[in-house]
């Protein structure tokens, strides 16, 4: 069979294997040594042709990607191809594994042969065709990176005419380095601003949240876009930018089945009743259809009982930790307790230690005696203090817990009944600011897509995330007024003299603007015994966040700028024609009108009756002359 190091690799979609995709196999010499390691028996990986490699797709109708993503892209590539746009480059971002460099590999394959100029000689057009992309790769140089990513982007202009070919890069410089990340953004504003033809240069960005204690948002915990590139990259016009989810769950389970029934004979029989099960908790993971076929062919070619290799199964959730600490188990020891606690994932997040200071009084019907109290907090305390940034200390951890269950472990339990577990409330002050700055990021992109002006967040969060909300509410109050002293005049001039005047007025929408404080109503927050279940938003804002999403589609198609809209669409896991499905959003239609919906679709109606007569028309006139005086305009 073939070497592994010869083989190709498509990133995050299934099919057969597709002819021209050449990338590093770093990542399959990973998954060959873990295999390897913990393989008692059987075949070696590395003589093993990897599935994720064999069933890559060989033309775009294979990918594991929604019909209108693809469509999204498709649009946009082919625009560049065919010189009908003046857009230079396009941004794909989004988590590991969902099909980002694919499409545009077998898009390319597709598209580019189209639209490369016809003339010169017919061998130089046949080698020409070899190559629909030419891909970056850091690795092949001993120059610097930044020098060697010039020299390809240097390069790579000439791609062009009969040469037409799109310009892929997936590997990044090491941009954590503050003038590294200062020279790659310059060469995207050198591409930019070009004078001469380019052909399409395509940034496929793998975004991911790095775990870290740290309150700040920047590119040390986040890697993402906005930490990535500068202010000036990102929202220039002739940058277009399409954000990829994770692949939904039916997706992956279809593939997975399909991947799974060709290579049947692989199983064993034990594994093959099994298969459903295990099928089902990969496509429950993040979405990474690449991960999801190497678990599944590492969990095939294992040895063992036929148990599911899936680390949910084997690890405790948030409570069921808690109360192994608190109140122990009745089946194991303390040290089999301890052990199973420290094989936990929960451990890792500081939630899990606010969670023990959050149901520790419970113990025992709340009787609990003052020293033993004493003793639980000052163990927490300690674990705090000597507790690593990087969570690398875990004996602390564990002298912590082992602490706090000691402690429990001596005292007497007069009742059998405890108090019910809830989720301490410092998750749910984080899942606010959470939201506070997700809403402040949207209320910034409305307030530059709209009026012009990108406001910091220190100044949303300091005055204008309260008074821009209570100002535009005001208008909004007043334009409903307005719309319906405009809609029963007859005059157009004064019409217009009126929309003129008071536009700042009338351009208020209720669909795009905040009229509610950023963040919501300040409230308490309480202990909660549901960790997942949130319920921050009524029903009536998570209507007004679907159409403010669609006002901010209008806006880009307004402004022929792809921006970061608020979210991205969920992709629903019922179904097995999900593919098909459209993933706008639903028309407002669709929603039961509210009081001030009505109010204003009525106020829009024209009068009904006979024509008005001129002494009528004049009375009318002055009427509404008198109710439109300044004063009376400005207090409304």
């Amino acid at each position: 069979m073939q070497d592994i190091s010869l083989l190709k690799r498509s990133r995050g979609a299934l099919g057969p294997k597709s002819s021209n995709i050449k990338v590093s196999n770093k990542r399959s010499k990973k998954i060959g040594e873990y295999y390897n390691k913990f393989n008692t028996g059987g075949e070696s990986f590395d003589v093993m042709e990897q599935w994720y490699e064999k069933y890559a797709p060989t033309s775009v109708a294979d990918v594991a990607i929604h019909k209108k993503k693809l469509s999204d892209v498709r649009c946009s590539l082919e625009a560049m191809l065919s010189g009908q746009c003046d857009q230079r480059m396009l941004l794909l971002t989004g988590p590991a594994g969902c099909s980002k460099s694919t499409v545009v590999k077998l898009l390319s394959d597709e598209l580019v042969p189209k639209y490369r100029a016809c003339g010169g000689l017919k061998i130089r057009r046949s080698l020409a065709a070899d190559s629909t992309y030419i891909e970056y790769d850091n690795d092949i140089t001993d120059v610097s990176p930044m020098d060697s990513f010039g020299d390809f982007l240097q390069q790579a202009r000439y791609k062009i005419g009969s040469n037409l070919s799109v310009i892929l890069v997936e590997e990044l410089p090491n941009v954590f380095h503050d003038e590294t990340r200062l020279r790659y953004n310059k060469f995207m504003m050198q591409w930019l601003h070009a004078d001469i033809p380019l052909p399409p240069l395509v940034l496929c960005i793998t975004e991911c949240e790095l775990p870290s204690n740290s309150k700040t948002f920047s590119l040390d915990t986040s890697f993402v876009t906005e930490t990535i590139f500068s202010k000036d990259v990102l929202s220039h016009p002739l940058l277009t930018r399409i954000k990829f989810n994770p692949i939904n769950a039916t997706l992956i389970t279809t593939r997975l089945k399909y991947i799974a029934n060709c290579e049947k004979s692989q199983f064993t029989k034990m594994k093959w009743k099994r298969l459903g099960s295990f099928i089902k908790e990969l496509a429950a993971g993040p979405g990474d259809i690449r991960s999801a076929i190497y678990m599944l062919q590492f969990w095939c070619y294992s040895t063992g009982d036929g148990n599911l290799l899936s680390p949910r199964e084997t690890s405790l959730n948030y409570f069921h930790a808690i109360g192994k600490v608190i109140y122990g188990s009745k089946d194991d020891t303390d040290e089999q307790t301890i052990t199973k606690l420290m094989d936990t994932e929960n451990l890792i997040s500081d939630t899990f230690r606010l969670g023990i200071l959050e149901n520790y009084s419970k113990f025992n019907n709340e009787n609990l005696p003052l020293t033993a109290a004493v003793e639980i907090v000052d163990a927490l305390s300690e674990g705090d203090i000597i507790q690593d940034a990087s969570s690398i200390l875990n004996q602390y951890t564990e002298y912590m817990i082992r602490r706090v269950r000691y402690t429990f472990s001596n005292l007497h339990e007069e009742h059998s009944h405890h108090g019910k577990a809830a989720f301490p409330r410092e998750w749910k002050v984080r899942d606010l600011q959470n939201q506070f700055h997700n809403e402040s990021e949207a209320f910034s992109m409305i307030e530059f897509y709209k009026y012009g002006i990108y406001p910091g967040f220190k100044d949303v969060a300091m005055y204008l995330g309260y008074y821009a909300p209570l100002i535009r509410d005001a208008k909004n109050f007043s334009k409903k007024s307005l719309e319906y002293i405009i809609n029963n005049l007859q005059d157009k001039v004064e019409i217009n003299a009126i929309k003129q005047k008071y536009k700042c007025t009338i351009e208020v929408d209720e669909a795009t603007d905040y009229l509610q404080r950023i963040g919501g109503p300040i409230g308490s927050v309480g202990a909660d015994s549901d960790m997942l279940t949130r319920k921050f938003q009524s029903t009536n804002k998570l209507y007004l966040e679907l159409r403010r999403k669609q006002a901010l589609a209008s806006l880009k198609i307004e402004h022929q700028i792809d921006i970061a809209l608020l979210g991205q669409e969920n992709d629903s896991a019922d179904g097995e024609d999900l593919k098909d499905d459209p993933i706008e959003d639903s028309s407002p239609e669709e929603y039961t009108l509210d009081d001030d919906s009505l109010y204003e679709i009525l106020s829009q109606r024209p009068l009904k009756g006979p024509p008005r007569s001129n002494a009528t028309t004049n009375k009318l006139q002055i009427t509404h002359d008198e109710s439109l005086s300044d004063s009376d305009i400005e207090n409304l």
